[in-house]
């Protein structure tokens, strides 16, 4: 029997049907059809392509120049916050190496808020420069991107940039101010889920992925890992690899003097001063190697 779409909540399905070949929905064959237009059918058989061939293998940076190469693209657009523009130009100085990359800022034009009477982060600053996401798209309109690349854009003129840009559009980098742009952090803390999940609700689902995380395994609907995965990575297989990381962490750190330590500590209060000031001019200079 399908599913009513308006109350559509697969969020909380239990058995997940349609990873066996379930149509629960009974719209299978008419969405089929969405991927034998012309435009969708080229991407789709890309992206899964990247997905087959890379699963696991690959950081995300990497599957979308992969993807850029499937495609045959040879012109990338960056958008991003100004925010992050060192990171920003980390991420085209990589792209470049295979592609021609046009990048622009959130601030570009300089368009002052008080021109669209929008609210400002600081009501004592006589100007506060707006977001320009419609901007951004539009330029890269104009430039001829083939594929856009999303670069820590506000929540909301993501949404607008996707609404303007002719060209698909992809994410790279998710902001969040708050967790260091991993807004999943506030998913697994349990800090973090407080105030947002009903205390009459209890997460245990949760608990149980993140029990499940301890001892990774292939299986079917029931386990964090599913069936088409490559392969099993046992519980000891993942203690290994941290353990590795934390014995190449601890070199590094072997490396740096007390003294050091303490001069970037100091650094880092300094620039947490500063929040609000973020996204109104670019981050400072970047810390040097950390090397003795």
């Amino acid at each position: 029997m399908a599913r009513s779409k308006a109350t559509l909540r697969c969020s909380h399905c239990q058995t997940r049907e349609c990873l066996n070949g379930q149509d629960c929905v009974g719209d299978a064959e008419r969405l089929t059809a969405v991927y034998r237009v012309r435009g969708v059918d080229r991407l789709h058989r890309a992206a899964t392509a990247i997905e087959a061939r890379h699963y696991c293998k690959e950081p995300r940076i990497r599957e979308i120049m992969l993807l850029a190469e499937e495609l045959g693209y040879e012109k990338l657009g960056v958008a991003f916050c100004i925010g992050l523009a060192e990171e920003a130009q980390t991420i085209v100085d990589i792209l470049s190496q295979q592609f021609e990359v046009v990048s622009v800022c959130c601030k570009v034009c300089g368009i002052d808020k008080k021109a669209l009477d929008l609210e400002q982060i600081d009501r004592k600053r006589k100007r506060e420069t707006m977001c320009n996401p419609a901007g951004q798209a539009s330029m890269l309109n104009e430039a001829g991107t083939e594929l856009n690349i999303l670069c820590g854009l506000c929540v909301g003129h993501d949404a607008i940039f996707g609404m303007v840009s002719r060209s698909p559009v992809t994410t790279l980098v998710v902001k969040d101010r708050v967790l260091a742009h991993n807004p999943l952090g506030a998913i697994y803390s349990r800090y973090g889920r407080r105030g947002m999940v009903p205390r009459a609700k209890p997460s245990g689902q949760l608990e149980l992925l993140l029990a499940r995380r301890a001892d990774i395994r292939p299986a079917g609907l029931h386990h964090a890992v599913a069936a088409q995965d490559e392969g099993p990575v046992q519980g000891r297989q993942l203690l290994d690899g941290l353990l590795e990381r934390v014995v190449q962490d601890a070199a590094l750190v072997g490396r740096v003097t007390p003294e050091r330590i303490q001069h970037e500590l100091a650094r880092q209060r300094n620039d947490a001063i500063g929040v609000a000031d973020d996204e109104h001019g670019p981050h400072g200079s970047a810390f040097p190697p950390l090397t003795a």
